[in-house]
């Protein structure tokens, strides 16, 4: 989203570098999973220029969870911040956002890689997933953080499936399956990893340098 409204890379790390951690930790009571809900629009509101779909400089399509017909929906138009807070409602996290009095949640609960408004708009769609799945880890390991975090792995992985193949390229970032759901403080070595595994997706695929907006 920040990038949609016109944020280089190095300014949203910025923005990332300055959360309080702390103020999103969420396996909690839901009264302070809310206020970590709350937390993540007061980041957003204080970044933001541009209010509604409409202002901004690049496209954007949020992906979310209608919780009442359990079916995804794409939003595009309108005001974009209650898009946003739904679209990262994960329920055993931060409960639900509503919208128009109706409660929605992550749209990765169905649809992890909604390619689908991409596929209908541009010639090349390049899928990226962040959710790598390995052996399950050790008993020792395994509690309630690591039981959620394993119960979202499988469940987005599954629903990506089909998805993948609607992708002309599909890029799978490694090293990201000891990171856990909450390691907020760890933005830079996620970044890191992210950035190295797209130079050597382009360099493996030299036809992409080719397209103006590589």
């Amino acid at each position: 989203m920040l990038y949609a409204t016109g944020k280089t890379p190095d300014e949203m790390m910025e923005i990332v570098l300055t959360i309080k951690t702390k103020k999103l930790k969420t396996l909690a009571p839901l009264y302070f999973r809310k206020a970590g809900l709350d937390y993540v629009e007061q980041i957003l509101a204080e970044n933001l220029e541009q209010t509604t779909f409409e202002q901004l400089k690049t496209p954007l399509f949020i992906c979310v969870t209608n919780f009442q017909t359990g079916k995804y929906e794409i939003i595009n138009d309108g005001v974009i911040m209650p898009a946003v807070l739904a679209s990262i409602a994960v329920p055993i996290k931060y409960g639900y956002q509503y919208i128009n009095g109706v409660p929605y949640m992550d749209g990765g609960v169905v649809n992890n890689l909604p390619v689908e408004p991409l596929r209908e708009r541009s010639q090349i769609v390049i899928g990226v997933s962040v959710n790598p799945i390995i052996s399950v880890y050790g008993s020792d390991r395994i509690n309630l953080r690591r039981s959620i975090q394993r119960f979202t792995e499988l469940m987005v992985n599954e629903n990506e499936k089909y998805r993948r193949t609607m992708c002309d390229y599909h890029l799978e970032i490694p090293g990201l399956w000891d990171i856990d759901l909450e390691d907020y403080d760890r933005a830079i070595e996620i970044h890191d990893l992210g950035y190295q595994a797209a130079k050597e997706f382009i360099e493996k695929n030299p036809e992409l340098k080719k397209r103006n907006w590589i």
